[in-house]
């Protein structure tokens, strides 16, 4: 901050990305000027985009997200070959998803044709929100296509979104009560989905051996009391995570996310194989 000039660089680059890099704000507390171009792209001449003239003090920002600077890097910047010290961990900026989320702008997310595994999760026995909202962030991530809560007003408890991290925006969710779960899952099965429960029984299928159907329902038990007898009876399959440990019980999100996970990549294995055979 040795060069900080209170007139000259009262713009929107160093005020929301240079300082916030000079005071080691962490990224996801920052918010790009790109992001701001993009709301509004007329400039304020009280407070401009931009300096020109002191470009080169914002370098040490992320490149990628200042005004002008990234053209110049990328136009000018010989070709390279990715070596492993190359490799380096992706930070995601929330703040600025959130904000162009906010003005319609994510069109790379919101506009592209998304397709989405064919996997349906149901949540509707849980109860914890915090389960829940990791179980949102599982789902989302992996592409399943819906996700089953008990209840939507979940999206609106500080307890769901402090864990879901803005994942709710982009995962479908429908609210099925638990008393409604049967009526649903029979109405998945004559649109032609498998039902899969996680449940260790004596005739569960191990995770890592069953093969996933591609349209397939995964029912999720109860924290304590897991599938209750009711429900078990209508499922086609029940799967067990292997577990080499003492304790043997895993929290219903972290089995659920292995579960989901597993089904995710089993879904890209066939699909990479037909494009190989192809």
């Amino acid at each position: 901050m040795s060069r900080f000039d209170p007139v000259q660089d009262f713009n929107i680059e160093f005020i929301f990305r240079q300082m916030m890099t000079e005071f080691q704000v962490i990224d996801n507390e920052k918010i790009g000027s790109k992001a701001f171009v993009r709301v509004n792209p007329q400039t304020v001449e009280r407070c401009p985009f931009q300096n020109p003239a002191r470009k080169l003090i914002y370098t040490a920002a992320d490149s990628t997200e200042l005004i002008g600077v990234a053209e110049e890097q990328d136009k000018n910047a010989p070709e390279t070959v990715q070596t492993a010290e190359d490799v380096y961990q992706k930070k995601i900026m929330p703040w600025e998803m959130m904000l162009e989320t906010d003005m319609d702008l994510t069109k790379n997310l919101v506009k592209k044709n998304r397709r989405r595994n064919d996997l349906i999760v149901v949540a509707s026995l849980v109860d914890r929100l915090p389960n829940l909202a990791g179980l949102c962030r599982t789902c989302e991530i992996f592409n399943a296509s819906q996700l089953v809560v008990p209840t939507l007003k979940i999206k609106e408890d500080i307890g769901f979104t402090s864990v879901s991290v803005s994942s709710e925006r982009w995962m479908p969710m429908i609210e099925v009560a638990e008393n409604d779960v049967a009526t649903f899952l029979q109405a998945k099965r004559e649109e032609g989905y498998t039902i899969c429960g996680l449940e260790q029984t004596t005739t569960s299928a191990t995770l890592g051996d069953y093969a996933f159907p591609e349209k397939c329902v995964l029912l999720l038990g109860k924290e304590r009391q897991g599938v209750p007898a009711n429900l078990l009876q209508m499922l086609d399959v029940t799967i067990e995570i292997p577990q080499y440990g003492i304790t043997r019980s895993l929290n219903v999100h972290v089995s659920g996310a292995i579960c989901i996970y597993e089904y995710t990549k089993q879904m890209q294995w066939r699909q990479q194989a037909t494009v190989n055979q192809s």
